[in-house]
């Protein structure tokens, strides 16, 4: 189906911006921040690199696309696979709200990412406040 979320692949730049601005006011990124900082302290990563970030909906979209090959990967060095969490890998499994994403609606909304039915499935309904949903970070060379 149509979604009114745009494709980019901006999570890096959706970050940087997300932090700004929340040092300004409250916003649906405190929690992602929160999380996202305490992760990067437990697993740092090299300078080189962009740091850890929260990828945007086509970033997600690109993870899903690739999923195999970066399983395999993950595997090989003990990581979680992607998409998984603790009820399961579909959006079908009781509990699961999918991974939030840096890409931000003009509602304040954070929007989601999800596999339903197999099928890589954006979409909008992601509420902070809430607090339903995974984060999966990423990093860059």
């Amino acid at each position: 189906g149509k979604t009114s979320i745009p494709e980019y692949i901006l999570g890096f730049n959706n970050t940087v911006i997300l932090r700004e601005f929340t040092k300004e006011t409250a916003n649906c990124a405190d929690d992602m921040f929160d999380n996202m900082d305490l992760y990067a302290n437990q697993n740092p990563v090299p300078a080189f690199t962009t740091g850890w970030y929260l990828p945007s909906i086509e970033e997600f979209r690109i993870l899903f696309t690739n999923q195999s090959t970066l399983n395999d990967s993950l595997e090989k060095g003990n990581f979680e696979k992607l998409w998984s969490n603790p009820a399961g890998y579909d959006s079908s499994a009781e509990k699961y709200f999918g991974y939030w994403s840096s890409t931000v609606r003009a509602d304040r909304r954070m929007s989601g990412a999800r596999i339903d039915g197999g099928e890589f499935t954006p979409y909008a309904e992601k509420d902070p406040k809430t607090g339903q949903g995974y984060f999966r970070f990423a990093f860059a060379f």
